[in-house]
């Protein structure tokens, strides 16, 4: 079916809902399969301390997607270690997230729009 087609029978309803039952189960395994490598990441991670909190989870879905929650400590109490550990998890984590066929998303800012706008003509 066409994207912006017309449903026009009951045959074409019942398509159009089996292709959407599809796109949902995809997303939920895509959603899953890179809750459980992040997970899995962390807790063979040596620089995070497996003998305290650890939480990886969903939080309520909104209009901009399904954010996730970290909630880990490091075995490095250092200030500056600790920067250092957190950011190379999110590199690492930003860099896999389109094996999983998803998608990180931050609402854009002023800049963003600017560079939108057409190049002055010359």
């Amino acid at each position: 079916m066409e994207p912006g087609a017309r449903l026009t029978d009951d045959s074409q309803r019942g398509e159009a809902r089996a292709e959407l039952d599809r796109l949902e189960t995809a997303i939920a395994q895509s959603t899953a399969d890179g809750h459980t490598y992040v997970a899995a990441s962390l807790r063979s991670h040596p620089s995070i301390h497996q003998g305290m909190t650890f939480l990886v989870r969903h939080l309520q879905p909104t209009a901009d997607g399904l954010p996730i929650q970290i909630y880990v400590f490091s075995n490095d109490q250092a200030w500056a270690n600790y920067e250092a550990i957190q950011a190379d998890l999110f590199d690492h984590i930003l860099a896999v997230v389109p094996e999983f066929e998803l998608r990180v998303f931050q609402n854009p800012t002023g800049a963003d729009f600017k560079a939108l706008q057409p190049s002055p003509q010359r």
